[in-house]
């Protein structure tokens, strides 16, 4: 629930990014909406627990090392 709650405002920040810039006067461009995102996905618990640790703690929905699965080429 969380990632698509998250998803859904990244895409309605992109869809309405001219409409913030002229309300607020911002400068949110695509690249300021991309980091929001991506941010939260790497701060927000996805409510699954890690079971290899005693003090078992919520792990963020994504995390560093999914990274690597990531085409980083051109």
């Amino acid at each position: 629930m969380a990632r698509a709650t998250y998803l859904l405002l990244t895409a309605f920040l992109w869809i309405t990014q001219a409409i913030w810039n002229k309300w607020f006067q911002l400068k949110l461009d695509d690249a300021i909406i991309a980091l929001i995102g991506a941010l939260l996905l790497f701060s927000v618990p996805s409510g699954m627990k890690n079971e290899d640790e005693e003090n078992a703690a919520y792990l963020p929905i994504l995390e560093w090392k999914d990274t690597k699965r990531m085409a980083w080429e051109s």
